[in-house]
């Protein structure tokens, strides 16, 4: 994911929001490829300045937006439509869990990245479980929460949660 290949930033891909649910695909797309540079940078004797920088933006920027959406929106909607046989609580268990891990890790891996010193095999350890506790929580919103959510939500809820979505990114005067 380095030079031309970076794909970072709302801007680039507000016209997905069309379909909040196509958003939060790709939004779980560009967080893959940030736990690919992840490894990539804790597998590096001297990662380059620029993926660490790229890094740090997002996890700063765009993935406590990510997890707002998810929070304060596709949670509650799913909860509120969700059918007992979709056992949709047992699913936001486990991507609360996914979350907690994100929140208590996340100012600890932006410190450690954001330092110039060579990383510790700790700090290295570290970084691959943040990308390991990322990719689970993909895949599960990926292959289950999404697909359902597909199904249960309405087109009011999904406007609602679109407007809510361009709202958090101050994108609501530009696309409306």
């Amino acid at each position: 994911m380095t030079g031309s290949h970076r794909r970072i930033g709302y801007f680039h891909s507000a016209r997905e929001l069309g379909n909040p649910l196509d958003f939060l695909v790709e939004d779980n797309t560009r967080e893959r490829g940030i736990c690919d540079l992840l490894d990539q940078i804790a597998q590096s004797a001297a990662p380059e300045a620029a993926d660490v920088t790229t890094v740090i933006t997002y996890l700063k920027e765009e993935l406590p937006l990510h997890l707002q959406d998810e929070n304060e929106d596709l949670v509650p909607l799913m909860r509120l439509r969700c059918k007992a046989e979709d056992r949709i609580d047992d699913v936001i268990t486990r991507l609360h869990s996914n979350h907690g891990h994100a929140m208590v890790d996340l100012p600890a891996i932006v410190s450690l990245l954001g330092k110039a010193t060579p990383m510790s095999q700790r700090t290295r350890r570290m970084i691959r479980n943040f990308a390991s506790h990322a990719r689970s929580h993909i895949s599960v919103e990926n292959a289950i929460l999404l697909p359902i959510a597909r199904v249960r939500l309405k087109a009011n809820d999904l406007d609602k949660m679109r407007r809510h979505m361009l709202e958090r990114r101050g994108l609501h005067r530009v696309i409306g």
